[in-house]
């Protein structure tokens, strides 16, 4: 399990933003958001207690926003033969170091953005 204590989470449903607030993620998946509000949960004593093997990290003053999504990446060549394995892995880490975890590939090489979606879900990247 992973804490991210005293964060400030921008919430796309609301347009606002949710202030020290703790988000507990396990692998992949947020399994709780704790409002700072919410004493009976949101101290560092009570989560410390609830996820007792836990690795915290204290973010505050730091934000976290949605994934964002780019509608137009070029990451597998558009140009016949011009696909490059290694060099569309880069442009993918690239582009999650940015914040952009969904993208849309247009006039991509279909074989091989479908084979390099499929690396990407089954975790092979």
């Amino acid at each position: 399990m992973l804490v991210l204590f005293n964060v400030n989470l921008i919430d796309r449903n609301n347009n606002n933003i949710k202030y020290n607030t703790t988000i507990i993620i396990n692998g992949s998946k947020i399994v709780d958001i704790i409002n700072k509000n919410d004493t009976n949960r949101g101290t560092k004593t009570n989560i410390y207690e609830s996820y007792p093997n836990s690795t915290l990290i204290d973010l505050s003053g730091k934000y976290i926003i949605p994934g964002l999504f780019d509608i137009h990446a070029h990451v597998a060549g558009v140009l016949n033969n011009s696909f490059n394995k290694t060099l569309s892995e880069e442009m993918l880490h690239r582009l999650l170091a940015y914040g952009i975890t969904t993208i849309r590939n247009p006039g991509g090489p279909t074989e091989q953005s479908v084979n390099l979606k499929k690396d990407i879900n089954s975790h092979i990247l």
